[in-house]
């Protein structure tokens, strides 16, 4: 499947700025809006960067779940579009895995997902207490979206060591009032070298 979205993602111009992801979010909320508004859920991602004003582009929108039920009903609509995968739980039910829907709508990839890994940390972006609690509220047109907060996804970049993506999202940060002490929280969780996250803080501090 991985390879199906990349190859399809290749011959799409990426999203480069924040009015871009705005219109296309406009046009899903447009179809999806009220059902989506009755459970919990979080925009992640890069896109999730992009509406904070970070420098970067993105070629899809990802969605986080609590619960597969929310999947299921806004499935149930945007199936009309191209669906490139209906809802399946990936994993194992007894360790995790994550429930996924894929589709193409018009230039961009949305996948809906849940990230089913039982813990208590809070500074990981799509599973346990994080995504959850440290998020930010933003308001496009008549909707309300909530977005994860950037240390958070400064933690995932950390962690899949994307040079250019962390390096943009510390100069954001820098400009920001943020929370160190979850940066370094989860920093540790993901078992980032001491040396990194010391680094890593130093940046942010300027």
């Amino acid at each position: 499947m991985a390879d199906i979205i990349k190859e399809i993602s290749k011959n799409k111009k990426p999203i480069q700025s924040r009015e871009q992801l705005e219109e296309v979010l406009i046009t899903i909320f447009d179809e999806i809006g009220e059902v989506i508004g009755k459970h919990e859920y979080r925009i992640v991602g890069t896109a999730a960067a992009l509406l904070q004003n970070v420098e970067i582009s993105t070629n899809d929108v990802d969605i986080l779940f609590k619960e597969r039920e929310g999947i299921d009903e806004v499935h149930q609509i945007l199936s009309k579009f191209n669906c490139l995968k209906k809802p399946e739980f990936l994993g194992n039910e007894e360790v995790g895995g994550q429930y996924l829907a894929i589709y193409e709508i018009g230039e961009i990839t949305v996948e809906l997902s849940t990230v089913e890994y039982e813990a208590e940390t809070d500074g990981m972006e799509c599973f346990g207490k994080g995504p959850w609690k440290h998020y930010e509220t933003i308001k496009i047109e008549n909707y309300e979206i909530p977005v994860i907060r950037l240390e958070l996804r400064l933690i995932s970049e950390v962690y899949r060591k994307r040079e250019e993506r962390v390096d943009q999202l510390i100069k954001h940060l820098r400009d920001k009032k943020c929370n160190l002490s979850l940066i370094r929280r989860g920093l540790s969780e993901r078992k980032i070298s001491e040396e990194t996250q010391k680094n890593i803080i130093a940046k942010i501090k300027g």
